[in-house]
């Protein structure tokens, strides 16, 4: 996987993407999430690299975020070549959930005012 980072307004991204969708998508995964004190680049990065689906259709990445009460919600979620979220066999999308009170400042650079990264 290239690790170029694309920034993408998240409307221009996936209209279909929006957070009451990701909500859905990740209920059964449970209400819970994870609150870490710092979410780096280099932590979003490995992810997608430790944690990639064996399944063939995956050849992106995305992180998304949005403002919460404890710091930032944080979804990353795996990507077909048509930018189409890729399901587990049990229809909830292989990814992650977390709330991360910061974000370091390389990971804010490459937010850069946006709330979506694509990872190819």
């Amino acid at each position: 996987m290239n690790l170029k980072s694309n920034k993408s307004s998240f409307n221009e991204f996936h209209p279909r993407i929006n957070w009451q969708f990701l909500s859905n998508c990740f209920k059964d995964l449970g209400e819970t999430r994870e609150v870490i004190p710092v979410m780096t680049y280099e932590d979003a990065i490995k992810y997608f690299i430790t944690d990639r689906p064996s399944d063939p259709r995956v050849k992106k990445g995305d992180l998304l975020r949005q403002t919460h009460s404890q710091g930032q919600l944080l979804a990353q979620m795996f990507l077909d070549s048509n930018n189409e979220i890729i399901d587990r066999p049990d229809g909830i999308p292989y990814g992650r959930q977390l709330v991360a009170k910061k974000l370091d400042a390389e990971l804010e650079d490459a937010f850069d005012n946006e709330n979506l990264i694509i990872v190819e």
